[in-house]
């Protein structure tokens, strides 16, 4: 299984950036999980997106779902030149209604409603959603290939449920929205610090730290070293165009 981060700020993109926007690739299955700000115009340096067959979004805030409006265009374009089969499965939140109700009409997307008591199987790859604490209903997502897992907080809290959920993966994909200094306005927003993360880590014993949901005008270097303070494993702050295999 492979990890590849198209876009990893919020709420805004810097130049050559995107928001929130994640390939997961196992063989014949190619996974976007969100797709904020910007993913649509970096997309196509990691995947040719007439090969998604499925795509998540964690919730309806836009820097995680507002290029979706892009995709189904590019769905429909290829619908038309018959570079895609049919509709691509599209996994959503039944909140705020007025999006869910939108997009259950949209033809080039194939929608399911997003249920925490759901498990998804692709060719693969085990698909699984737990609820996220959020202003906005949202889903951590959790992804397994044989051995190899990884756990995508989404925009969330911190909550002990949700580090139970993450328990003994390879890699934790977490949110570091804000720095330590900022942790009762990041609580109170529905959001994480970076120390919050590096506690989640320890909790969930992860493998690996991701950091990702960066504010654009962070500096890396400061994010990594309040994370590490805490947690003693390895450390990446995510950007546009990283990959790895999980």
């Amino acid at each position: 299984m492979q990890l590849q981060v198209v876009g990893s700020l919020a709420p805004y993109p810097k130049v050559d950036e995107a928001c929130s926007g994640y390939l997961i690739k196992q063989g014949q299955t190619t996974c976007l999980l969100d797709c904020g700000h910007g993913v649509m115009s970096l997309l196509g340096r990691y995947t040719d997106p007439y090969n998604l067959n499925l795509v998540i979004i964690s919730h309806f805030h836009p820097d995680h779902y507002v290029d979706l409006h892009a995709l189904r265009h590019l769905i429909r374009g290829g619908m038309t030149m018959g570079r895609v089969a049919g509709p691509v499965d599209l996994y959503i939140p039944n909140a705020p209604r007025e999006q869910w109700e939108y997009w259950q009409a949209v033809a080039e997307f194939r929608v399911y409603t997003i249920d925490p008591a759901m498990k998804l199987s692709y060719p693969g790859l085990k698909v699984e959603f737990f609820p996220a604490l959020h202003p906005l209903p949202a889903f951590a997502v959790k992804f397994q290939a044989g051995q190899s897992s990884l756990f995508y907080t989404a925009d969330s809290a911190a909550s002990d449920d949700l580090w139970k959920e993450a328990r003994g993966v390879d890699i934790l994909l977490g949110e570091a929205s804000f720095l330590a200094a900022d942790g009762q306005l990041a609580g109170n927003l529905g959001h994480m610090t970076t120390l919050d993360l590096a506690r989640g880590g320890l909790q969930a014993q992860a493998g690996m730290l991701i950091a990702t949901h960066l504010w654009p005008e962070s500096d890396a270097r400061v994010i990594s070293a309040e994370i590490q303070s805490v947690y003693p494993g390895k450390t990446i702050t995510a950007y546009s165009g990283f990959s790895i295999d999980v």
